[in-house]
């Protein structure tokens, strides 16, 4: 028989709730088409546009910038945030080469993303459930 799905662990740096188990690398980007690959000159015209880099990531530790095209990521090719994210899942918790194109050069940094901690997120689901426990008593602490 199939198993049952499961819950959706999450976790919490203080200010944002991460949903699932995927390690974060740390920026916001768009897939490129032709005309931002050639501008960015990029050889195949595709890959992953850095918007922005979160200060204290992976990904500002590393140096990688705002405006670098990420081409590939573990040796794997990267054409969208989708295969990043595949990527970074495979490379938690150690070292891999990130290929990106600055300044219409290619280069490499080394990232160390690590593995998620679920402890957070149940840390929560506890205090959650203890709050709706009592709330849901005949004599409720509020």
């Amino acid at each position: 028989p199939p198993s049952p799905p499961q819950a959706r662990r999450f976790n919490w740096d203080g200010d944002l709730f991460f949903f699932g188990d995927t390690p974060h690398l740390g920026i916001e980007g768009e897939r490129i088409n032709n005309q931002l690959g050639e501008f960015f000159g990029v050889p195949d015209k595709e890959g992953l546009l850095v918007r922005s880099v979160t200060p204290g990531t992976p990904a500002e530790k590393a140096g990688i910038k705002a405006g670098d095209v990420i081409i590939k990521s573990g040796g794997t090719r990267v054409q969208d945030m989708s295969d990043l994210r595949e990527s970074i899942r495979n490379n938690a918790g150690k070292t891999f080469p990130v290929v990106l194109i600055r300044n219409k050069k290619e280069m490499t940094v080394n990232v160390k993303v690590d593995k998620p901690e679920s402890f957070g997120g149940e840390h929560v689901f506890d205090q959650l459930r203890l709050e709706l426990q009592q709330l849901a008593s005949p004599n409720p602490v509020v």
